[in-house]
């Protein structure tokens, strides 16, 4: 561009670096496939490169960066591409939540503005073991996305707030707490023609469910969070760390304003 009369060449972005909104940045599901970062919304790579003691989950994508009570940080070695972080010990509340100001577009998951989204992210979690692995929930209506373990199963939950029961339930056949580290896909389809919950594990769709929530409005102005449920019953906005607790170890959480196709969800499980 030209600044005062200086023209200078347009900036590259090379590998392992790609574009997202203008910036270029490492985003690493991304960065052999620039296309997948179309739509994203949000990274969280749990990497102690990218933390600090007062930021303990950047969001490499937009700044939504993630904190915890009292700064306890649980930044881990052996995640998927550099660290990983750890739900998994006796440290209470080390749960993350990320704090959503008004106007931030995560807010739209779930609404007409944001129809259709996914979210992917790996876990590792030992038989027996379970509880939220992310959530945007709300005790208070309803919310777009809680996926959790329950029974060695993972469930992907979205709800109204307004019909009877417990929302559109998808959950896998497979057992998935065997602490082995494994992927996953969660989305929601919302147009006239397919209106459904999609659930993919290591690269491949193993269950669906047709979306019936009351005019699919599920969005809400929750905190995101993660390792939680969050909510506690205090909302709007969810302001604390109580809830069901994840007890597992996760990495690489992303969440997209689109409908990932079946490719996608490949190329990034690989």
């Amino acid at each position: 561009g030209c600044t005062a009369g200086v023209c200078n060449a347009a900036p590259v972005c090379a590998a392992p670096k790609a574009m997202v909104d203008g910036q270029c940045i490492a985003a690493p599901s991304c960065s052999a496939n620039p296309s997948l970062c179309a739509g994203l919304l949000a990274y969280w790579p749990f990497d102690v490169s990218r933390s600090s003691t007062a930021t303990l989950a950047v969001d490499i994508i937009k700044g939504n960066n993630g904190t915890v009570p009292n700064s306890v940080k649980q930044i881990i070695s052996g995640g998927i591409r550099e660290d990983s972080y750890n739900f998994s010990n006796s440290v209470d509340e080390n749960q993350i939540m990320v704090n959503l100001a008004g106007g931030n577009i995560l807010n739209n998951l779930g609404g007409t503005v944001i129809p259709s989204y996914s979210i992917a992210g790996w876990f590792k979690i030992k038989n027996g073991l379970g509880g939220p692995i992310i959530a945007k929930d709300n005790s208070c209506g309803g919310y777009p996305f809680l996926l959790s373990v329950t029974n060695n199963k993972l469930q992907f939950i979205i709800f109204d707030g307004v019909t009877s029961g417990p929302g559109v339930v998808t959950t896998v056949s497979q057992d998935v707490a065997d602490g082995s580290w494994h992927h996953f896909v969660a989305i929601r389809n919302y147009t006239s023609t397919d209106k459904k919950l999609y659930l993919f594990i290591d690269g491949l769709l193993v269950s669906s469910a047709v979306d019936t929530t009351n005019g699919g409005q599920v969005s809400n102005i929750d905190y995101i969070s993660i390792g939680s449920s969050g909510s506690g019953g205090n909302c709007p906005g969810g302001e604390n760390y109580k809830g069901s607790k994840f007890n597992g170890i996760a990495d690489e959480i992303g969440i997209w304003n689109r409908t990932l196709s079946a490719t996608e969800v490949s190329q990034i499980y690989n």
